[in-house]
């Protein structure tokens, strides 16, 4: 949509004006500030209006206008790139704001800005658009279709308008293609979509309320921890994003946007020979679902410049391409679940990169000059093991605490050689989300220090480093005042009894406990959690009953029992206990243990 790329435009140039002298050429700031803004109103104003033939020029005339308008932007942005790295603003500035280089690069951004006013003088009645009254469009589809396409039109129309670009996203997915709420919830975060609203709300928060808000209109339906639409919504999407230049999904048999002119660039059968002689260099999002083991990365990444999104999940490369790290403006790299090995030092090029997804590849440590990316918000790497192996993390460089902004880190490697980086994370006050392998029992002190002082962390994964192939023990007893809005734990490991400070975590909705082989009953430490909806329990107690108590476990929904050898019976005193229970899963168990005879449709065996 047009409105959305001069609200990245917007954007990008505040920061230019932040970061780069503009006076050099009497750039004038103010007028251009309210000329962008007069436009987004304008099409936001006329989004979904129908009207005459002339008022229809005049909207996609101005939309092509719009879009120009974020390419000369991000083009500048490319001329003077040093301006854009490491928050080095001020001083920066003062010195090199005057350099030939900046003046030439602002005097042709004046010029291309100034040649755009003249373009929108000449588009007729710019002022006028609120005369035209909205009109029923005509449907050449009929009956039950065409009363369902009504349906989802009236809905799509009473969404705000950041919400029908994350509504529309899902189009970029193939049919029957289930995503994540994490992967969602970064790529509409990279892609603009997503604004903070308030001291206390954070992107992620806003995402799940618009996600939730979706689910609730029926528009976004759930599969397990996983999203996707159905078909008859997908063909809306679909149509509509085409309409409104949004995205263009490879194959479509009756698509009908060129692809010079589209936003976003969705390949399900991979880059195909057609797509050669394409000029693709207005392709902000690229992403590509074919898990193809040839895939051509270099001629591919060569027909783009200004891709703020790269997502190649499944895609079956080999290496990291080097033509990724020309690629400066940068939001959300992934090469999830490929065979990569190496991350290359040029990836400090990366300046403005947010998200970089690595995890399942072959990736055993990142370089030194991946510090230089201190935008990042997600970092997630892990090394690709067995089928049913834990995940191995990786080597971090020393001083990775000077990435204040993270947010999310996982998976770590904590051992002895890297005892550091226990401490170091305490300065990372910042995450939600942290991961962490091989600890070694005596560092477990250190870690209790760090994560008192992570307020915001909300989910927790941690796993004791095995010694002579037994995996050791964890100790995190020393957590005074646990972070609050915990809501996710795993823990991997000997444990003596399960930390108390668990037990006060009101917010906490999902727990694993694994290798614990605990002698006393976890569910005493964990009964009354009053939010506990999932509860894990893999070779995590030796016992030989599982007593759940009276009024205790009210919200768990789902009861996972694994590897726990020793048991012989789950017992359940009264009928108000787990009364919303839905699954429980027995896995590795030679004989069933006995479980009240109320449960038995909730059972699977595996």
């Amino acid at each position: 949509m047009a409105e959305y790329a001069l609200y990245a435009a917007i954007s990008v140039f505040g920061n230019i004006v932040e970061r780069v002298d503009l006076s050099s050429s009497q750039f004038d700031v103010d007028a251009t500030k309210n000329f962008m803004n007069t436009m987004k109103a304008y099409l936001i104003d006329t989004e979904g209006r129908e009207g005459t033939e002339g008022f229809k020029v005049r909207v996609q005339q101005v939309r092509d206008v719009a879009y120009e308008i974020e390419d000369v932007i991000e083009e500048f942005m490319l001329e003077v790139p040093e301006h854009f790295h490491e928050h080095r603003i001020t001083k920066f500035i003062s010195d090199t704001g005057h350099s030939v280089k900046d003046r030439m690069a602002v005097r042709r951004l004046s010029s291309r800005m100034e040649a755009i006013k003249v373009k929108i003088e000449n588009i007729k009645d710019m002022d006028s658009f609120r005369i035209f009254p909205p009109e029923q469009a005509s449907s050449s589809r009929g009956g039950e279709q065409e009363n369902e396409l009504v349906g989802i039109e009236k809905c799509y129309n009473n969404l705000s308008s950041n919400l029908r670009y994350c509504f529309l996203y899902f189009c970029n997915f193939p049919a029957n293609y289930f995503v994540t709420r994490g992967r969602l919830f970064r790529l509409w975060i990279a892609e603009r979509f997503i604004e903070e609203e308030g001291r206390n709300k954070t992107k992620e928060d806003v995402a799940d309320e618009y996600l939730n808000e979706l689910i609730e209109k029926n528009l976004v339906y759930v599969y397990g921890r996983r999203f996707g639409v159905p078909q008859p919504v997908r063909d809306f999407i679909l149509d509509k994003s085409e309409l409104k230049f949004f995205c263009t999904v490879l194959p479509r048999p009756n698509g009908t946007i060129p692809i010079e002119t589209s936003r976003r660039l969705s390949l399900h059968n991979g880059f195909t020979d057609s797509l050669r002689s394409k000029d693709l260099s207005r392709v902000r999002t690229l992403m590509t679902f074919r898990r193809d083991s040839e895939l051509k990365a270099e001629e591919l990444l060569n027909k783009f410049r200004l891709l703020r999104v790269l997502d190649f999940e499944y895609s079956g490369l080999q290496s990291f391409p080097e033509e990724v790290v020309k690629l400066t403006l940068l939001r959300y790299l992934s090469f999830r679940n490929t065979n990569i090995k190496k991350v290359p030092r040029c990836i400090k090029k990366l300046h403005s990169l947010e998200a970089l997804d690595l995890r399942q590849t072959c990736v055993k440590k990142l370089p030194k000059k991946i510090l230089k990316l201190q935008n990042l918000l997600y970092l997630l790497v892990d090394q690709r093991l067995g089928v049913d192996e834990a995940r191995e993390g990786v080597k971090l460089p020393s001083g990775f605490e000077r990435l204040k902004s993270l947010r999310k880190l996982s998976l770590v490697k904590a051992n002895e050689k890297n005892r550091r980086i226990i401490r170091e994370l305490g300065n990372l006050i910042q995450l939600r989300k942290l991961g962490i392998t091989e600890l070694e029992t005596k560092d477990g002190k250190d870690l209790c220090a760090s994560i008192q002082s992570m307020e915001y962390l909300s989910s927790l994964s941690v796993t004791a480093a095995y010694r002579d192939d037994e995996v050791g023990f964890l100790y995190l007893d020393h957590v005074i005042k646990p972070p609050p809005f915990l809501r996710r734990i795993s823990l991997g490991g000997h444990l003596q009894d399960i930390p108390q400070w668990i037990s006060s975590l009101q917010s906490l909705e999902s727990i694993c406990l694994k290798g614990s082989k605990l002698e006393n009953s976890p569910l005493d430490a964990l009964q009354a959690l009053p939010c506990l909806v999932e509860l894990r329990l893999v070779d995590a107690y030796i016992g030989e009953v599982l007593e759940f108590k009276p009024r205790c476990f009210l919200e768990l929904r789902v009861l996972y029992l694994q590897q726990l050898d020793g048991l012989q019976m789950v017992s359940v005193k009264t009928s108000n206990t787990l009364p919303k229970l839905v699954r429980l899963v027995f896995r590795g168990f030679q004989r069933l243990p006995q479980f009240p005879s109320r449960f038995q449709q909730f059972i699977t065996e595996e």
